[in-house]
């Protein structure tokens, strides 16, 4: 789910057409709710493995937007939402797509 995620935002920076930006939303919106399902279930224990350190870094903590993935994805859900809305301004908009 997170590669159609990835392939509609890549498809909405691409795109000029008001109409198609917000079909593109919304299809990036209900992406959104199914990866939360996604990140519910447990990890596989190969990704555990994978995933698990023997020493934390101190140094290496970023915060809980870089660190959650549910804060992740209703931040993003947050940004999607908002340009569905279409009521911020064009620097707005802009600066939430980083164009």
């Amino acid at each position: 789910m997170l590669d159609s995620c990835q392939h509609y935002v890549n498809a909405l920076i691409e795109n000029d057409d008001s109409t198609e930006c917000m079909a593109l939303c919304g299809r990036l919106l209900a992406a959104l709710e199914v990866l939360k399902v996604a990140l519910k279930a447990p990890l596989p224990a190969h990704l555990i493995e994978r995933l698990t350190v023997d020493v934390a870094e101190p140094n290496n903590y970023r915060g809980a937007l870089t660190t959650d993935s549910e804060t992740m994805r209703e931040y993003c859900v947050a940004l999607t939402i908002l340009l569905l809305q279409r009521q911020q301004s064009p620097e707005q908009e802009e600066q939430i797509a980083g164009w």
